[in-house]
């Protein structure tokens, strides 16, 4: 609400929503690489990440860290009982067989 001389007015506006998030996930990669090797880093490449959002003290609240649910917590913020990535493989009893976290069964092609 803002105060004008009229009395109170309430303001609604639709939050700004991002056109593209882009998320980088280095499998292996310690955070401590980034300040050990950073003078070896070109100016417009990591460097240039580094100046925005850093998280260094972040870490996954569950036992299995594979990286198909690890990628899925990161990108949707639900542990992998909620987001149904639960490993990198496993066994879908409705097919029968075991089955990719990154199978489509769908595909469309041409891309």
């Amino acid at each position: 609400m803002f105060w004008r001389s009229s009395g109170f007015t309430e303001v609604s506006t639709a939050p700004h929503r991002p056109k593209l998030v882009i998320m980088i996930i280095i499998d292996e990669f310690r955070d401590d690489y980034l300040d050990r090797f950073r003078p070896y880093f070109a100016g417009r490449g990591f460097n240039l990440l580094l100046a925005g959002a850093r998280f260094t003290n972040s870490r996954y609240d569950y036992a299995v860290t594979f990286t198909g649910p690890g990628h899925a917590t990161l990108l949707t913020g639900d542990y992998p009982s909620l987001h149904g990535i639960i490993g990198n493989e496993w066994f879908d009893r409705s097919l029968g067989r075991p089955v990719s976290c990154v199978e489509d069964s769908t595909p469309r092609f041409p891309f």
